[in-house]
């Protein structure tokens, strides 16, 4: 068993991704902890509550996944791979231990950071500078205008990112199964 005091480890485990850490699980732990305050972020940046119905879900599977991870025995904890990408510990050992799904993970992760962080950045300098120099620069009806454009800008931004992601789900979901029907009609030739 593991030789953690397990009261401090009941009350990390109340902050998602701290009981994680508690263990040696410390890129799980950031990773759990980032999504929890992205999703706030988030929540708060496009106004839309909405995004907070996520955060319990984040906080039972970070209660439940640390207590899992806590009653496991020593020599199987420390088979317990820590990666930023946990979640794709799910996929299979010879897809996962391929190095050509490990360098196209990276870069589609490193893809959508860079995204992230290209939109944000541009929302700061719209936010932050455009607005205000326009609003001084246009009449009162103008200003009112482009203050209620720019406020309604971020859930506009995510609702057209979320159609989007939808939309390639799909896509991706119908080429898959173009590409195995396709595959069985070759078969039955």
């Amino acid at each position: 068993m593991n030789k953690k005091n397990k009261i401090l480890f009941f009350l990390f485990s109340l902050i998602p991704g701290a009981a994680h850490m508690y263990i040696g699980l410390v890129k799980r732990g950031l990773v759990i902890m980032l999504a929890l305050v992205a999703g706030v972020g988030l929540a708060m940046m496009t106004d839309t509550p909405a995004f907070l119905l996520v955060l319990p879900v984040l906080w039972f599977y970070s209660f439940f996944d640390a207590w899992n991870k806590y009653h496991l025995p020593e020599d199987k904890l420390a088979k317990v791979r820590d990666d930023f990408l946990f979640f794709l510990n799910a996929m299979p050992e010879n897809v996962r231990s391929d190095p050509r799904f490990k360098k196209v993970a990276s870069a589609n992760v490193l893809k959508v950071g860079g995204i992230v962080a290209i939109i944000a950045g541009a929302y700061l300098i719209w936010d932050q500078i455009i607005v205000n120099v326009l609003s001084r620069l246009l009449s009162e009806t103008g200003a009112g205008i482009l203050s209620e454009v720019s406020y309604r800008l971020p859930q506009v931004a995510v609702a057209v990112l979320l159609i989007v992601i939808g939309v390639k789900l799909i896509t991706h979901k119908k080429r898959e199964l173009d590409s195995e029907n396709n595959d069985s009609e070759e078969e039955d030739k």
